[in-house]
């Protein structure tokens, strides 16, 4: 396939080269260009830690963006020397339907990254699942995404109701749980506090020791937060005494 796009005039135009160190683009910048890799070798970064390389010529990369409408999703820069296929995103249309194989390399780049993305995420909740600590990972509004079979437990809810509600909801006093998200994103420290959580199913009142962390992207944009949490309903009452 590069061959073919390396020979034809309308694409060849588009052949750029990269300095060492040269970053081809950044970690959620708005750029929809398709890259093809002619000589040379990327790192691909997540913040300033590398995570994955690209080093065979003619490999397609930078397609997540312009295919699915996203920002970046990491860095690119140059290890050496590098000489790269840079199409605008006008272009791709005519690109693919000049260069099947370029499509057939796409997809198989999605579905890997898929099968990567769903053992990963099986990974961490099968591990999650092992720890005693309830577990509950929620986006930047506050709504939930996460949460382990612990969590289930301690609050005491249905899992279908927790899928997409908001963390909120699980505590009798909202705002006391909103000034601990506050004091989190203040600092750069986990912040902990003990919350009366809601009565369900009839039980007695119960309090829970919560730690949470702010989650961060590489350029330190606010992205959710990671809470655990531990029942503290008897040391309570033992203080209460």
């Amino acid at each position: 396939m590069l061959e073919n796009v390396l020979n034809s005039p309308d694409f060849v135009k588009y052949l750029k080269k990269f300095k060492t160190g040269e970053k081809l683009f950044f970690e959620g910048d708005s750029s929809q260009d398709l890259y093809v890799l002619v000589s040379g070798e990327l790192d691909i970064l997540k913040g300033d830690k590398r995570f994955a390389g690209i080093s065979q010529r003619g490999a397609v990369f930078g397609e997540m963006s312009p295919i699915l409408g996203l920002k970046r999703t990491a860095t690119v820069k140059a290890r050496g020397p590098v000489e790269a296929l840079r199409i605008p995103k006008e272009e791709i249309p005519s690109f693919l339907e000049r260069f099947p194989d370029a499509v057939e390399e796409i997809c198989r780049n999605l579905a890997s990254r898929l099968s990567e993305t769903s053992q990963i995420a099986y990974g961490l909740q099968v591990f999650c699942d092992q720890i005693p600590d309830a577990v509950i990972m929620t986006d930047r509004a506050g709504k939930v995404l996460y949460w382990n079979v612990a969590a289930e437990e301690l609050y005491d809810v249905d899992p279908a109701s927790m899928e997409g509600g908001s963390v909120e909801e699980l505590y009798e006093d909202p705002e006391g749980y909103r000034g601990l998200l506050q004091d989190v994103l203040s600092g750069s420290r986990p912040v902990e506090r003990v919350l009366k959580t809601k009565t369900f199913k009839g039980r007695g009142e119960r309090f829970v020791s919560t730690n949470m962390t702010a989650l961060y992207d590489g350029h330190h944009n606010f992205q959710g937060v990671l809470s655990l949490g531990r029942d503290a309903t008897r040391f309570q009452v033992l203080e209460r005494k």
